[in-house]
C-alpha cells in the first residue's frame, strides 16, 4: 500500500489522460475546446496531491525498486504541473493554436509530457527510466508537429523524431550492456556491481551511451543541434513547455542516476572527483558554445534556444556536486526561475507575433507600438534569463555558483569548477548582447514595419494574458528574495 501511495500523483494523472482521451473521441467539438480547462484542473489536483504528501526529509526509499519518491521527485511533480497549467491556459487564447491547433489533442499531449517527466525524473530502475524517456519523447514529438498544415511544424517534428530516435537507441544499447553486466535493472544494484568488478576502460562505454540520452534531453553540447530548429518550427506555446519540462526531468533524473549509481564512491577506476571534473568541463563547453552561437542568430526563438543550451550548462554545474543538498537546492531554485522566465519569453513572443508574423528580428521591429505590455514582459523575462538583478535569474546564478564554489575553494582539487565559474560570467555577458538584439528589435521601430490589418487591434482572448502575467510576476518576486531557496534546503536535508 505504501508503494501505491507514493505513486498516487502519477496514477491520478494517467487516469485523467485516459478520461480526456475518451472525451476527445466521444464528445463533440465544444467538449474538445473545454478540455484545456479539464487539463488545468487535473494538473492542479496532481500538484496538490504531491505537496500534501511531502514532508521535510522525505523518505528516499525506493517505491517497489521502480521509482524514488524523495523531495526532488516532489519538486519535479509540482514544477512540471505548473508548466502544464501555464501552457494550457496560454493555449486557450493563442491565435496560432486557435487557427492551426487541436485543443483536445494538445491538452492530452501536454498532460502526457508532464507524466513522462514525472516518471523519468524519479526512475530508480533502467526499465522505468527508458519508459519515462520514451513517454517524454513521443509526446514531445507530437507537440512539436501539432500545428496542422504548417510545413515548419512538420519539419520540426521530423527533426525531433530523428535526433530523439538515435539518442534513445544509443541509450537503450548502453542499458542492455549494463543489464548484462549486473544481471539487474536496479540502478543501485548496477552501481554495487560496477564497484566490485575489475576496472576496465571498456566498461565506461555503456555508461557513456546512457549519458547520451540525458545529454539529448538536456540539449548539452554536442547533442544540442536539434533544439534551435525544433523550437523555431514548432508552435510557440508548444515551445514554451518543450524548453522547460524535458530539461527539468533530465536534470533530476540525472541527479538520481548519479546518486544511485555512484553514491559518494568512485566509478570503476575513476574517483568521484574525476567524474565531477568531467561534468564541469562539459558544462563549461556547453555554456560557451550556446552563448556565442546565440550571438549570431537572427531569429528570437533561435536565440532563446541557444540561451537554453547555455542555461543547461550552468545548471549542469550543480550536478557535479550530486550528493550536496546545497547544490540540489540551488539547482531547484535556479530551474524555478528559469522555468517562469523562459516560458514568459515564449508566451510574450506568441502575443507579439500572433500568427501574422514570424519571430525573426526583422519581423519584431516596432512591436512596442503594437504590443507594449508584451514587449515589456519579454524584456523582463530575458533580463532574468541573462542573470541581471533584481530578477530570479540573478539570485539563481548567485546561489548556484556559491553552492559549487564553496566546496571547490574549501576542499581544493576542483580547479575545473573555478574555471567554469568564469565561463558562467563570460557566457552571461555574451548572452546579454544577444538578448539586447531582441529588445532593440522590438522597441526600435523600422519605417518599413507597419501593423498588419489582421493584427492591429489583436488582443489575446480567454485567460491567455494571465499566464504571461503569472510568469513575469513570479520572475520578479523570486528575484526579490522570496525564501524559496531556504525552503528547498530545509526539505532536502536528510
Amino acid at each position: 500500500m505504501q508503494t501505491i501511495a507514493n505513486l498516487l500523483p502519477e496514477i491520478f494523472l494517467a487516469l485523467a489522460i485516459v478520461f480526456a482521451l475518451f472525451l476527445e473521441l466521444l464528445a463533440g467539438h465544444r467538449a474538445s475546446r473545454a478540455l484545456p480547462w479539464f487539463g488545468v484542473l487535473a494538473l492542479l489536483f496532481v500538484a496538490w496531491t504531491s505537496v500534501r504528501r511531502a514532508v521535510p526529509g522525505l523518505d528516499v526509499a525506493v517505491a517497489g525498486d521502480v521509482l524514488r519518491p524523495d523531495f526532488l521527485t516532489v519538486a519535479v511533480r509540482v514544477l512540471a504541473c505548473a508548466a502544464g497549467v501555464i501552457t494550457l491556459t496560454a493555449a486557450t487564447g493563442s491565435r496560432e493554436m486557435e487557427r492551426h491547433g487541436r485543443p483536445g489533442e494538445f491538452t492530452i499531449l501536454a498532460m502526457g509530457l508532464v507524466l513522462g517527466a514525472m516518471v523519468f525524473a524519479s526512475a530508480a530502475n533502467l526499465l522505468t527510466l527508458y519508459v519515462g524517456l520514451e513517454f517524454l519523447s513521443l509526446t514531445g514529438y507530437a507537440l512539436a508537429g501539432l500545428r496542422v498544415g504548417s510545413r515548419s511544424a512538420s519539419e520540426a517534428g521530423l527533426k525531433y523524431v530523428l535526433f530523439g530516435g538515435i539518442s534513445s537507441a544509443l541509450m537503450l544499447f548502453g542499458m542492455s550492456h549494463l543489464f548484462g553486466l549486473a544481471g539487474s535493472l536496479d540502478i543501485a544494484t548496477i552501481g554495487q556491481k560496477l564497484a566490485s568488478v575489475r576496472p576496465e576502460p571498456a566498461l565506461l562505454v555503456p555508461l557513456l551511451l546512457v549519458g547520451v540520452g540525458f545529454a539529448y534531453k538536456l540539449a548539452l553540447v554536442p547533442f544540442h543541434f536539434w533544439s534551435p530548429d525544433v523550437y523555431q518550427g514548432c508552435p510557440r506555446v508548444s515551445a514554451a513547455i518543450l524548453t522547460t519540462v524535458p530539461k527539468l526531468a533530465g536534470f533530476i533524473g540525472l541527479l538520481h542516476f548519479l546518486q544511485l549509481l555512484l553514491g559518494s564512491g568512485s566509478l570503476l577506476f575513476l574517483p568521484s572527483g574525476t567524474v565531477a571534473t568531467f561534468v564541469a568541463v562539459l558544462a563549461m563547453v556547453t555554456m560557451l558554445v550556446g552563448a556565442f552561437t546565440a550571438l549570431s542568430q537572427s531569429d528570437a526563438r533561435r536565440i532563446l534556444a541557444f540561451s537554453s543550451v547555455t542555461n543547461a550548462g550552468v545548471m549542469l554545474l550543480a550536478v557535479g556536486n550530486w550528493n550536496a543538498s546545497s547544490s540540489m537546492a540551488a539547482l531547484l531554485f535556479y530551474f524555478t526561475g528559469y522555468l517562469f522566465a523562459n516560458m514568459g519569453a515564449f508566451l510574450a513572443l506568441d502575443w507579439i507575433c500572433d500568427d501574422g508574423r514570424d519571430t525573426s528580428l526583422s519581423e519584431l521591429s516596432g512591436a512596442w507600438s503594437r504590443h507594449p505590455y508584451a514587449v515589456l514582459s519579454l524584456s523582463l523575462c530575458v533580463l532574468s534569463l541573462v542573470g541581471l538583478p533584481p530578477f530570479a535569474g540573478f539570485l539563481g546564478k548567485w546561489n548556484l555558483l556559491k553552492s559549487v564554489l564553496d566546496p571547490a575553494i574549501n576542499q581544493g582539487g576542483r580547479t575545473a569548477f573555478l574555471w567554469a565559474a568564469f565561463a558562467v560570467v563570460a557566457s552571461s555577458v555574451v548572452l546579454a548582447f544577444a538578448y539586447l538584439r531582441i529588445v532593440r528589435a522590438a522597441v526600435v521601430s523600422d519605417e518599413e514595419s507597419q501593423p498588419r490589418e489582421e493584427e492591429a487591434d489583436y488582443r489575446p482572448s480567454g485567460e491567455s494574458p494571465w499566464a504571461l502575467i503569472l510568469c513575469v510576476t513570479l520572475t520578479v518576486v523570486l528575484g526579490a528574495g522570496w525564501p524559496l531557496l531556504d525552503l528547498f534546503s530545509r526539505w532536502l536535508m536528510p
